[in-house]
């Protein structure tokens, strides 16, 4: 996992947006990005995720979970084409101290690739 906390693209070899996350799938192990609520009350999750080595790899696939002690609901999953962006449908979800919203991104085929996960709010 990478932050680019700069305000210019990066090239890593593949595509680091400014203020964005990027993440490397293995072809055997997805990767995830949990957020921890620190309060109880309402949330609003959007997701924006590209394919940031166009020239590599066969894709992503990714979901988003909501986790409550040792129960998980699957929010929304989804495939990103190579060189292509996905967006997770918004979603307003009501979080108690504690609960997850997990981010993962898997390699859609055997082949590993990068992705930039380019907006959670």
């Amino acid at each position: 996992m990478l932050s680019n906390a700069s305000d210019k693209e990066e090239r890593i070899p593949g595509r680091a947006s400014p203020h964005r996350i990027v993440v490397h799938p293995l072809p055997d192990r997805f990767v995830a990005i949990a957020w921890d609520s620190p309060v109880d009350g309402r949330v609003r999750l959007e997701a924006v995720f590209s394919h940031a080595h166009g020239g590599c790899g066969n894709g992503v696939a990714y979901w988003v979970e909501f986790r409550r002690g040792d129960r998980a609901a699957r929010l929304s999953q989804g495939l990103v084409n190579i060189g292509g962006d996905a967006s997770a449908p918004p979603r307003e979800v009501t979080v108690a101290k504690g609960d997850a919203l997990v981010v993962a991104i898997d390699a859609r085929f055997p082949l590993g690739t990068l992705i930039a996960v380019t907006g959670v709010s």
